[in-house]
């Protein structure tokens, strides 16, 4: 499974990902890059991007938007 399958699958299966989940369970370092991907397969409003902040970082949780049929 290529990497983008994997990021994909990941949405489908749970919702949302963050670069953290994606290096944990993947060791992908490129997360957006899959995501920017995703959004031209998809369309752009497919995967919503929410910023938090947490210990003084802030990082993107990608969300996908479940109620578009996009097969």
């Amino acid at each position: 499974m290529t990497q983008l399958e994997q990021v994909k699958s990941h949405l489908i299966e749970r919702g949302e990902i963050t670069s953290w989940d994606a290096i944990m369970s993947y060791g992908i370092t490129r997360v957006g890059e899959y995501i920017r991907q995703l959004r031209v397969m998809w369309g752009h409003d497919a995967i919503e991007t929410v910023y938090e902040t947490n210990n003084g970082k802030t990082y993107g949780r990608y969300i996908y938007k479940r109620e578009l049929t996009l097969f």
